[in-house]
């Protein structure tokens, strides 16, 4: 009689399967239009809120504002000099009592005036401009190494709750409603190189700021882009935060040729804040 081979035991069925993730659907330009049709909706009931607020007397202004708890940094490669040194316009610098200064103090100058960075604006700004974790104005820097020179070498850091002294502190939040609400003259006007010779080229978003559109409702796919959109990609892009007035409690290191970063006390940064304004 012919013997045939035991049948080989089936493997056991898994009691779970990991589902596949399903393909993007949505194009850059549709996410685009979601989320701005979610930042309108958003607008406009916090205006309405606002309108309720100020009707039945003000009560929610009368609330004192909530200063985040979060370390933010500031990258410099002229820490020390109010005019930024080849460009000629003013800037946020350490004085020589240690005191991180904004370039102006004038009460007219809002978030996007700020954001927008009309040479006309810097030297009367009260904002001076930083990035939330993590650390790093461009967003990236986690850890004690410069990782782009292009944004400075130095880097002052600061958290606004532990500053008692310290102005009106504007989040990421504040600051993109601000940009998308504001109705600041020539804001929607095309977006071209303020600074360049007359015809002045169009701003040309790089790959990253492209990627970053959609997510505040800007459409990457258009042929050119206004201010508006411009001051609320760049803003995104740096993670900002604005401090308003003067900031005295803040750490400031040294960037080295290397990448590194030496910490520098409050008396060695008064102390070289004085050797600057000799030199």
């Amino acid at each position: 009689m012919e013997t045939r081979p035991a049948p080989t035991p089936k493997a056991p069925e898994p009691i779970f399967t990991q589902p596949k993730a399903p393909a993007p659907t949505k194009t850059p330009s549709q996410i685009a239009h979601e989320v701005r049709d979610r930042n309108n909706s958003m607008d406009l009931m916090s205006s309405i809120m606002g309108a309720v607020d100020r009707r039945d007397g003000g009560n929610n202004a009368a609330m004192p504002r909530q200063t985040p708890d979060v370390p933010l940094s500031r990258r410099e490669d002229f820490a020390f000099d109010a005019v930024q040194p080849g460009y000629g316009t003013s800037k946020s610098a350490i004085d020589k009592s240690g005191t991180l200064r904004p370039a102006g103090n004038s009460p007219d100058i809002s978030i996007a005036d700020h954001v927008d960075g009309e040479k006309s604006v810097k030297a009367k700004t009260p904002w001076t401009s930083f990035s939330g974790p993590p650390v790093g104005v461009d967003g990236k820097a986690t850890g004690p190494l410069v990782d782009n020179p292009l944004y400075g070498k130095d880097r002052i850091v600061t958290n606004p709750s532990r500053d008692p002294g310290i102005g009106v502190v504007a989040d990421p939040f504040d600051i993109q409603r601000e940009l998308r609400t504001t109705v600041k003259p020539g804001f929607d006007d095309t977006a071209v190189l303020r600074t360049a010779p007359r015809p002045q080229p169009l701003w040309t978003p790089t790959d990253e700021e492209r990627a970053i559109m959609p997510h505040v409702g800007v459409d990457p796919a258009q042929s050119s882009f206004t201010f508006r959109e411009r001051a609320m990609v760049n803003s995104a892009r740096d993670n900002e935060y604005l401090v308003r007035g003067p900031i005295r409690e803040f750490d400031f290191s040294q960037g080295g040729p290397d990448g590194g970063l030496k910490p520098l006390s409050k008396q060695e940064v008064i102390e070289e804040a004085l050797k600057r304004a000799k030199s």
